[in-house]
């Protein structure tokens, strides 16, 4: 079945100014990507340099596989062989990635209809639009932008899924560099927008949290005078963030959301909040949770959406892989390996703490935090004295940068400690230590891959928790 036409090649042309080359301009276009391996035919195939290899390298297997033509740098196109030139149509540009991202933004121009929602933070963004996507889809017609579709190239990308039956459209930001989020809020130009919290994550590249809240409170640059946006109601950078933005602004939170009553939090199992007289159960763990999800029922709320519409969309969301995730068997885990840093490990072991875990020990394996850059040792060693602090059996650290929490962690008079560079040797150590009953805290960025070592933990019966 054919795919609906988006636009056509002479649109694109027009909307990145861009000078076309090719047998007809008239040719629809099904949908952009950027990667021939999931092009389908009718795509339009958008060039990109990367670090290990380039777009323009791959310009004839995009047209064998289908693309109704192919957006290019003006400047590699009349270097490749004849072949390639006369192999199908071109849209040429001297940006590439500008011409998707100018692309993007001429697409969101034909939607002018769609409320669009955008979320961003050091941590919970994800959840947070997964909340929200969640709600709204049992409120009207909703899209949401795909995994963590949040950068430069994610977001523009993500866009063109929008269709004409949506009426509101929720998207991720996320940034590893300065002046990535302003970029990305020039793209979308939100109506509606919200900062989960400011934290460490990517410290690495900003220097500071205070140069994080100034990037993060890029998202509300494109706002105007009708534009909402939201914080979380402690949120000790909120000067910073609203500095000089247009539109009304609001918190969020179980003192701010309205509607929220009371909230019964019952450790890895989730919680119980109480709304508007009746109670909704989220099954994702943590107090951090219950503000995702107080940020998701806010701008839902702000949307129309129904008290019924809330509830049910809370409740049909269960954890994602790696992200508050317990699986409960003859070894239990807690797995929050998609990110971390010490915000995020000190709200997981605050989790375990309240679920009162009595079955057996509490093990930690904590995994290198990535993109910390100066304050690298720093943070590290800061998380070391956390899960010297945190009261478990025993911890298990892993990777180079690891080793400044572990021996933090030992200068505090931390328990049982094991450190490891490689997870073969941490693994071996690991499942020596455990016994049946024991509880599992894999923390650590997604680099580390400890979806291995949960793995090997659960050879033979384990029952997912559906709480």
């Amino acid at each position: 079945m054919m795919a609906d036409s988006l636009f056509t090649l002479e649109n694109a042309v027009d909307a990145v100014s861009g000078r076309f080359v090719g047998a007809s301009c008239g040719a629809s276009v099904t949908g952009v990507s950027i990667d021939t391996r999931t092009l389908v035919g009718g795509d339009l195939f958008v060039a990109l340099p990367g670090e290990k290899t380039d777009g323009h390298a791959y310009l004839k297997a995009a047209f064998e596989a289908g693309a109704a033509g192919a957006l290019a740098d003006v400047d590699k196109w009349e270097l490749l062989p004849l072949e390639i030139r006369e192999a199908g149509s071109f849209i040429l540009v001297k940006d590439p990635l500008g011409a998707l991202q100018e692309l993007a933004r001429w697409y969101l121009d034909r939607y002018s209809s769609v409320l669009k929602i955008a979320v961003t933070g050091s941590n919970g963004k994800t959840t947070t639009k997964e909340l929200l996507a969640s709600i709204l889809r049992n409120h009207r017609p909703t899209y949401a932008s795909s995994g963590n579709y949040n950068s430069e190239i994610g977001l523009p990308l993500s866009v063109f899924g929008l269709r004409h039956e949506h009426l509101f459209g929720v998207f991720e930001f996320g940034t590893n560099r300065q002046g990535e989020i302003p970029l990305l809020a020039s793209i979308l130009k939100p109506n509606i927008a919200l900062v989960t919290n400011i934290g460490t994550a990517h410290i690495g590249m900003f220097g500071s949290r205070e140069a994080i809240a100034d990037e993060k409170g890029g998202i509300f640059s494109s706002f105007d005078s009708l534009s909402r946006g939201l914080i979380r109601e402690d949120e000790p950078f909120a000067s910073r963030l609203l500095a000089g933005k247009r539109g009304t602004f609001s918190c969020f939170g179980p003192g701010s959301t309205p509607g929220v009553e009371k909230v019964e939090y019952r450790g890895l199992e989730g919680s119980i909040i109480h709304f508007k007289g009746q109670q909704m159960k989220l099954r994702l763990p943590g107090e951090h949770n219950v503000m995702n999800a107080c940020a998701a029922i806010s701008v839902a709320q702000l949307c129309g959406a129904e008290d019924n519409s809330i509830i049910r969309g809370i409740e049909e969301v269960s954890p994602s892989f790696g992200r508050s995730e317990f699986i409960s068997g003859n070894i239990s885990l807690y797995q929050d390996c998609y990110n971390s840093n010490p915000e995020s490990l000190r709200a997981g072991l605050d989790t375990i703490k309240s679920s009162g875990w009595t079955r057996g020990r509490r093990v930690g394996v904590f995994g290198s935090m990535k993109e910390l850059g100066s304050l690298d040792k720093e943070l590290h060693e800061e998380a070391g004295r956390v899960c010297a602090a945190s009261g478990f059996d025993a911890w298990f650290f892993l990777g180079p940068e690891a080793r400044y929490a572990y021996s933090a962690y030992k200068a505090a008079g931390g328990k049982s400690a094991f450190w490891s560079a490689e997870d073969v040797k941490l693994k071996a150590d690991l499942l020596e230590y455990v016994r049946p009953g024991d509880l599992v805290y894999l923390k650590g960025s997604r680099a580390l891959g400890l979806e291995r070592i949960a793995e090997a933990l659960q050879e033979g019966p384990v029952r997912r928790q559906v709480c």
